[in-house]
């Protein structure tokens, strides 16, 4: 192996791991609505939820404008899409799936 194929596979790699860390930061597997919001709609099964106001507390004594924030969680090996409290969506293996993936 000489010098360039040295080099060439260094930048493969780090080529690599720069796309898996910016596919993970792209496509998240958990998100948050932010404060001040819940999860108003719950999570699909496609991994989309809407964020929506809360209405309670101090900062909301003036009008606002009704509004939601939309999102998507991207589940991926088999996990499946849930609502961990009422601001954060996630995914999660279910029990069926792990039932499945003992007997393989």
């Amino acid at each position: 192996m000489n010098v360039l194929d040295a080099i060439e596979c260094f930048l493969f790699t780090i080529c690599t791991v720069a796309i898996l860390i910016g596919s993970s930061i792209v496509q998240p597997a958990a998100a948050t609505c932010p404060v001040g919001t819940y999860l108003h709609t719950g999570v699909r099964a496609d991994g989309r939820f809407e964020c929506a106001r809360s209405l309670v507390g101090p900062e909301n004594d003036a009008v606002q404008p009704p509004g939601v924030l939309g999102g998507r969680v991207h589940c991926t090996g088999g996990s499946r899409p849930i609502v961990v409290n009422e601001r954060v969506a996630g995914c999660q293996r279910g029990p069926a799936d792990r039932a499945a993936r003992r007997f393989r």
